[in-house]
């Protein structure tokens, strides 16, 4: 069973990070990859047509995204954030259609939802139920490397702009403590974040709710705008342990 993580970039494709899990047995099989693109600035249609066939290609189900999924709806989370923001104090808030704290963050916002509102037109709807997904049906998972480190126990990656090498080097090494994982390759800032956040799809997919966790409320349009929507994020499994 394969899963695809993405970890969404607005600026250049080659900043999107893009790792490929499979798990069997008690491993996990881990393959990063380029997304593809180069120096083009990302646009939604065309990033939503690079993650299907990844998908495709790889057999995945499961297409877990680094960013917002919609708006905030008035009846939940902070006057300015999603429940799920609020309740693992992302950086970026994004609250009612068009509202982003900070406003540097505006752009990347806009991005990520446009990217699941195609996904959902194209047949990747967003995960709507807090438990494992039924049938196999094509399913897009919002995630939060940051958040992903700390249900881990580790601690977060340094900013891209302030990391060094040993930090992708020595952080990839806990995970190899922690988890089970044959690495194929040698990932970047944005791929690590890829796979770190990709664990908890591992989960979800093999229905291991005691390897995961949700953040937020279901999504749901509201004036006809997608609101709200859970953050997914692993915990320890002792399945895929070493010990």
């Amino acid at each position: 069973m394969s899963i695809v993580s993405v970890d969404l970039a607005y600026r250049q494709y080659k900043d999107i990070g893009l790792c490929v899990l499979n798990s069997a047995g008690i491993s996990i099989g881990v393959k990063f990859l380029p997304f593809p693109g180069g120096d083009d600035i990302p646009e939604p249609e065309r990033a939503v047509d690079s993650c299907i066939d990844i998908c495709m290609e790889h057999d995945a189900q499961l297409l877990l995204l680094d960013g917002p999924q919609a708006w905030k709806h008035p009846d939940h989370g902070t006057h300015f954030a999603r429940s799920c923001e609020q309740a693992l104090r992302t950086p970026a808030k994004t609250g009612l259609p068009g509202s982003v704290t900070p406003r540097t963050y505006s752009r990347f916002v806009e991005f990520a939802i446009a990217v699941f509102d195609v996904l959902d037109q194209r047949g990747w709807p967003r995960l709507s139920v807090g438990k494992p997904p039924h049938g196999g049906r094509p399913l897009a998972v919002e995630t939060f490397p940051n958040a992903a480190w700390r249900t881990l126990g580790i601690s977060p990656l340094p900013a891209k702009s302030k990391a060094r090498p040993a930090d992708v080097t020595n952080a990839l090494a806990q995970l190899r403590e922690m988890f089970n994982l044959d690495v194929v390759g040698s990932p970047t800032h944005d791929d690590l974040q890829a796979l770190v956040s990709g664990l908890a799809g591992v989960a979800l997919e093999r229905g291991d709710t005691t390897a995961y966790h949700l953040a937020g409320h279901p999504p749901i349009k509201h004036e006809g705008i997608w609101r709200e929507g859970f953050i997914i994020t692993p915990l320890p499994s002792p399945l895929f342990s070493h010990s």
